[in-house]
């Protein structure tokens, strides 16, 4: 991966020098310098305990590094206050969380809205009304392969492979700089797996936002070597 360079808009992500531990004795992360710019995907592997999560909670601001920078769309993050990194957060970050986080009794589509709530530039990015931002989503869902008969189901009743496709349409929608996808594959099958990848990764590549997959499957790092840059956490805590 590039050297990270401050403040370049066209780094979605960059880290310089970041150190990270759960206490003074010992050093879980420890990554010099890497970038990631719009349009890119980097593939982060390694074994439980090898701090992929981790990664992501400081990425996102939500944990804050011992020392080092985080800079996201040219933002350092720890310029912000807790309460500006919220807002930051939902402006540039789309998330696909491990558990997918989406509300039950809402329905598909309501879901897929729902960050537009509490980031503007997102949801003007969206279209200039609700009917085009409804539009868009509808796009999204049937770019990522969830059919029309579903949109207004509660998400409750969608299958946990049909969920993960509404985790990502939220993640995607209003083109956030940096999408972090945290182990999006692993209730998954092999086809089912590549087939939403692919898919994840041309909607991601369409609206120039930048990637950062978490996932401890091998087999991903070499269905998709052609696609992603690869930083394996499991080997050394490292990166250079």
């Amino acid at each position: 991966m590039e050297a990270a360079t401050a403040h370049n808009e066209q780094h979605a992500l960059a880290l310089d020098q970041l150190r990270f531990g759960w206490d003074p004795a010992s050093t879980l992360l420890h990554i010099n310098q890497l970038s990631l710019e719009r349009g890119q995907t980097l593939l982060l592997s390694g074994p439980s305990g090898s701090g992929k999560s981790t990664l992501l909670n400081l990425i996102g601001g939500v944990l804050q590094p011992r020392s080092g920078s985080i800079i996201v769309a040219g933002q350092t993050l720890s310029s912000l206050s807790t309460r500006q990194r919220d807002r930051f957060r939902a402006e540039n970050l789309g998330i696909i969380f491990q558990q997918f986080n989406l509300l039950p009794f809402l329905s598909v589509v309501d879901n897929v809205l729902l960050p537009l709530q509490f980031a503007p530039q997102r949801r003007a990015a969206s279209g200039d009304n609700p009917t085009q931002r409804r539009q868009r989503a509808e796009y999204l869902l049937d770019a990522l392969g969830l059919q029309a008969e579903h949109w207004q189901r509660p998400s409750h009743r969608l299958s946990v492979g049909q969920q993960q496709r509404v985790a990502a349409a939220r993640a995607l929608i209003g083109a956030p700089a940096l999408l972090l996808a945290d182990e999006p594959t692993s209730a998954l099958d092999p086809v089912n797996r590549d087939r939403f990848v692919d898919l994840l990764l041309a909607e991601a590549n369409s609206s120039a936002c930048a990637v950062l997959m978490v996932s401890h499957d091998p087999a991903l790092a070499d269905r998709f070597a052609d696609q992603a840059s690869l930083l394996d956490l499991g080997s050394t805590a490292q990166a250079a």
